[in-house]
């Protein structure tokens, strides 16, 4: 069911649109299908750096423990699946001031839409050189799609569209590398106090 509405959404976006905010979904299954996504997506990146590690530490003859590359993974699908909660909150805030809806619901169909080729392309981009080619199409699709629908969505005037985009998409953003940070310094936290601790840290 997941694989085949992210294919829709990417492939025939013009026909699946009208179809996806016409069905009555209740939250629990947009939130069971972008849990799935957002899961394997950093489950394969977890398993893509696991083999990379593996080869650089083969050549340059240090084993680099692969506990870094899992707990920061695991921290970023958390905290991924916590904007689940939060984005349409700010979607639905931010509407308001640019005569909108502030309807959570709708917000919620639409940033799980708009994020479905994101994270389509986080789930390829384990793949070695054409992976991360693959996250930045889906990343910049991501955006067409948020572009094309959110006035629909959020009934935003015509003449209020590019402002209330250009707004949400850098609170998002903001959001996002703030999150970015929060994730690097506990994890590179772990990692020292790993290094104080053991003397070597998780280089076995």
């Amino acid at each position: 069911m997941q694989l085949a509405r992210a294919k829709n959404i990417i492939l025939q976006d013009k026909t699946e649109w009208p179809l996806y905010m016409a069905e009555e979904n209740d939250r629990s299954s947009l939130m069971k299908y972008a849990i799935t996504l957002i899961l394997v997506g950093h489950i394969l990146q977890a398993l893509g750096n696991f083999f990379f590690v593996a080869a650089i530490s083969s050549i340059v003859g240090v084993h680099w423990g692969i506990d870094y590359w899992f707990v920061m993974h695991l921290l970023r699908a958390a905290l991924d699946i916590g904007f689940l909660f939060v984005v349409p909150m700010i979607l639905g805030t931010i509407a308001t001031s640019f005569g909108g809806q502030n309807d959570t619901m709708s917000a919620l169909k639409l940033y799980v839409y708009a994020m479905t080729p994101a994270w389509i392309g986080g789930i390829l981009a384990f793949i070695p050189i054409i992976g991360w080619l693959a996250a930045l199409a889906g990343g910049i699709y991501g955006i067409y799609l948020f572009w094309m629908h959110i006035d629909e969505a959020m009934k935003i005037p015509a003449d209020k569209k590019v402002g209330y985009v250009v707004v949400s998409l850098l609170v998002i953003i903001v959001v996002n590398v703030v999150i970015g940070f929060i994730v690097s310094g506990i994890v590179g936290m772990m990692f020292i106090s790993a290094a104080i601790t053991t003397g070597a840290g998780w280089m076995h």
